[in-house]
C-alpha cells in the first residue's frame, strides 16, 4: 500500500510539474522568440523547434527522474534512467538547432551560421547551381567555390529569402524541380513536409 501511494504523489507532482511547465514555459518561449525576431532580414528556426524541444526534454528527463525507482534491482534503475536519458537527446537537438541556426538575408547575399562554426557569407553572384534538398522543405545552394549549403525553406522570412533568389541567382542555375518550390514559396505557400 505504501508503494502505491508513493507511486500516486509521483504521478501528480509530475503532473503538475509538466502542467506548470506548459504554462509557464509558453510565456518564457514568447518572450524570447519576439525579442529574437526584430530583425527582418534574418530567417530563424519557428518556435515550434523550440516548443517541442523543451517539452521533449522535460518530458524524458521528468521520466528519468521520477520513475525508474519502480525498477526490481539496481541495474534495471540505471538502465531506465539511461533509456528515457537517451530518449530526450532529439529534443536538446531541437533546442539547440533553434538557437543556433540563423540565416540573414541582404540585396548582397546570404550570412548564415551552421550549428557548429563560425559565421559564412555567400554573395548571391557566387551561386552556381540551386537543386532540391533531400527534404522538400529544404534547397541546396552551391557556390562557385564548391561550398553546399542547405537552406530550409520553413523558416521566418522564407518569402523574402525565396523572392532574393529569385531576383539575383540566374535562373538557369535553379533546377527545374526547384524553380516551382521556390517560386511557391515567394508567394507565401511554404512546402509541406
Amino acid at each position: 500500500m505504501q508503494d502505491f501511494l508513493i507511486s500516486l504523489v509521483k504521478g501528480v507532482l509530475f503532473a503538475l510539474f509538466m502542467s506548470f511547465w506548459m504554462y509557464f514555459g509558453n510565456k518564457l518561449i514568447t518572450k524570447i522568440s519576439n525579442s529574437k525576431q526584430e530583425n527582418d532580414s534574418e530567417m530563424r528556426c519557428p518556435r515550434g523547434f523550440l516548443i517541442l524541444g523543451l517539452l521533449g526534454l522535460t518530458f524524458f528527463v521528468s521520466l528519468a527522474i521520477f520513475f525508474p525507482g519502480h525498477a526490481d534491482n539496481e541495474i534495471a534503475f540505471w538502465f531506465m534512467a539511461l533509456g528515457f536519458g537517451i530518449a530526450s537527446l532529439p529534443g536538446l537537438i531541437l533546442v539547440i538547432i533553434y538557437f543556433a541556426g540563423y540565416y540573414k538575408i541582404s540585396d548582397e547575399g546570404l550570412t548564415y551560421k551552421p550549428t557548429l562554426g563560425k559565421d559564412k557569407h555567400i554573395k548571391w553572384s557566387e551561386i552556381e547551381q540551386v537543386s532540391s534538398g533531400f527534404f522538400i522543405t529544404s534547397i541546396l545552394l552551391k557556390t562557385k567555390k564548391g561550398d553546399v549549403m542547405r537552406a530550409p525553406l520553413g523558416y521566418t522570412e522564407t518569402p523574402r529569402f525565396a523572392e532574393l533568389l529569385l531576383k539575383y541567382v540566374a535562373i538557369e542555375a535553379i533546377e527545374k524541380d526547384c524553380l516551382d518550390i521556390i517560386k511557391n514559396a515567394a508567394q507565401g505557400e511554404l512546402p509541406l513536409p
